[in-house]
């Protein structure tokens, strides 16, 4: 198939990372993809250095009707298939663009925020279920499909002379017990209340390293808040990073307390690595994570929970690395790439033959 994948934007984050995954996942299966959006970020930087065939579209708004006719022309021009859009713009040009050249459109909400801009396509993916009821309470129904959750390569977990020579680099020793969070630097991950439990745990060996850019002023109210708890020598920001899945390995404890989530490409990379995870019980977490399964859920916004759930994984470590081990487990089941690209390819062959029968299960219901 000729498939034109289409997302607005600039920065760095999950549902970015998932749309690259995509893109390579499907040409690996023979497809021939193309990109659709702005050059000048990371995801249109990345697709240049991949040399995946791609238009600029700078989608200035919701109503930017050149944009729109630009891409209704290049969906011509290259005889697409299938035009499938990201997010709540990417989703609304490639409808826009879709229904004007005949050209089924597809789209993925990775929010539970999804507003009213993803009606009107032949088949709506939600990354989780959290999402799917999100959409089901906001109208949608007519062309909404089961989950697909994302999905990321396995690249094993790393051996113990790699663990260690990547710690090292951290100035990490053995016997450290290192927290880590991924995340995009906004309210919404929770970093506040990492460093607040954090601070609950003095008694502890414990550093934590923040990984992710974004929002400047939200990173100087939490270096205001580590130089309240005078936590300078135990908490690191660590910037942007783009190879997670080995970055992660070095790693005693992953933390995801975030506010709001709707499944979180980070957890899956955490679970791959066979970290132990704490993370809240919000969104989609809970359709990854089962509590003491294969990780600890906590209530959002409630640190103390947090701090208690961090004593439990690091005086246990035995009982911890059994959960990590279970993570894998999960991981390998539910969200590799290629789940994820077969059940996406499987929705495509649907919305070009409405008949098409369903060739794969669709995502587990959560727990």
């Amino acid at each position: 198939m000729k498939i034109v994948v289409v997302m607005h934007s600039h920065k760095l984050g999950g549902a970015e990372r998932h749309v690259l995954k995509l893109l390579d996942a499907l040409r690996a299966r023979g497809h021939l993809v193309h990109f659709a959006g702005p050059h000048n970020g990371w995801l249109g930087e990345q697709v240049l250095a991949r040399n995946i065939p791609s238009l600029h579209l700078p989608m200035r708004g919701m109503y930017d009707a050149l944009s729109a006719v630009k891409l209704a022309r290049y969906l011509r021009k290259v005889d697409a298939d299938i035009v499938h859009g990201h997010s709540m713009r990417g989703t609304r040009y490639a409808t826009w663009a879709g229904h004007r050249v005949g050209v089924p459109a597809v789209g993925t909400a990775h929010s539970t925020t999804a507003g009213r801009w993803l009606a009107d396509t032949q088949a709506l993916i939600p990354v989780s279920w959290a999402v799917h009821l999100s959409l089901r309470q906001q109208g949608y129904g007519r062309s909404l499909v089961d989950p697909i959750y994302p999905g990321i390569a396995d690249s094993g977990v790393l051996t113990l002379s790699q663990r260690r020579e990547s710690r090292a680099a951290l100035g990490l020793k053995d016997e450290d017990c290192a927290l880590v969070m991924l995340a995009r630097l906004i309210p919404d991950k929770a970093q506040d209340l990492a460093i607040a439990a954090l601070s609950r745990l003095r008694d502890l060996p414990l550093q934590l390293f923040l990984y992710g850019d974004g929002d400047a002023d939200w990173q100087e109210q939490l270096k205001a808040q580590i130089e309240r708890e005078q936590l300078q020598s135990r908490v690191r920001f660590l910037g942007q990073q783009q190879e997670a899945s080995k970055t992660l390995a070095m790693f005693d404890i992953f933390l995801q307390p975030s506010r709001r989530e709707a499944l979180g490409l980070s957890l899956l990379e955490a679970s791959a690595q066979a970290l132990p995870i704490v993370a809240s019980e919000v969104g989609g977490i809970p359709e990854v994570i089962e509590h003491e399964y294969n990780g600890l859920l906590v209530p959002a916004n409630d640190a103390e929970a947090l701090a208690a759930a961090i004593r439990r994984l690091h005086a246990d470590p035995a009982w911890a690395a059994g959960l990590g081990a279970a993570a894998r487990r999960r991981f390998l089941q539910e969200f590799t790439v290629n789940v994820m690209a077969a059940r996406i390819e499987a929705v495509y062959k649907r919305a070009l033959h409405p008949s098409h029968p369903a060739a794969l299960s669709p995502a587990s219901r959560p727990h």
